[in-house]
């Protein structure tokens, strides 16, 4: 029987990497982002976003998702199809064990579609870091985060929780600690 993780938590809080050492560990792994993005790239979505928004394009959708009111919107096009789309590859996976990195885990209600949620808690100097890193600007980081739960509250809602606040082998560490934990009989 396949056990499926949700992974989740704030921007930039070391989710990618996680999903990338579950990977190294041999678990199924797929990203609500990775979906979006694939979406974004299908006639049908972007006739809906021109319809309902004038463009498509990720980075002008970027600017659509300052207005609060424009965000519900989107998610609210977006999230069931992202939703549908999970379920379908989790079903064609064969890995016992996999784990969907859902930023919006807790904001879209998804909770009860995982057997496990699993937050991760980042410390702000290495979001710092990470920020820098990636080229996001404070502006951008800021309007994304606004739009997410605090991650204490992520963390309050998650079955497990882990806090990222050393180095990439601390890290790698924790993550293979659970995953044999969960995958030992």
């Amino acid at each position: 029987m396949k056990k499926i993780i949700g992974l989740t938590g704030g921007m930039l809080s070391g989710k990618t990497e996680v999903l990338k050492i579950f990977r190294r560990l041999g678990a199924g792994v797929l990203s609500a982002d990775e979906i979006v993005a694939a979406l974004l790239q299908t006639a049908a979505v972007q006739k809906i976003l021109i319809r309902e928004f004038g463009v498509s394009d990720k980075e002008s959708l970027k600017k659509i998702l300052c207005s609060p009111a424009s965000r519900k919107k989107l998610e609210n096009i977006l999230h069931p199809l992202v939703r549908r789309e999970g379920a379908k590859i989790i079903k064609s996976m064969r890995a016992g064990v996999i784990v969907y990195e859902v930023p919006l885990l807790f904001e879209a209600g998804w909770a009860e579609d995982f057997d496990l949620t699993l937050c991760m808690i980042s410390d702000g100097e290495n979001r710092a870091a990470r920020l820098k890193k990636r080229g996001i600007d404070n502006k951008d980081f800021e309007v994304r985060s606004k739009a997410q739960m605090p991650p204490a509250q992520k963390a309050a809602l998650a079955d497990i929780v882990v806090i990222n606040g050393g180095s990439l082998k601390d890290l790698e560490a924790k993550i293979k600690k659970f995953y044999k934990f969960i995958t030992e009989k």
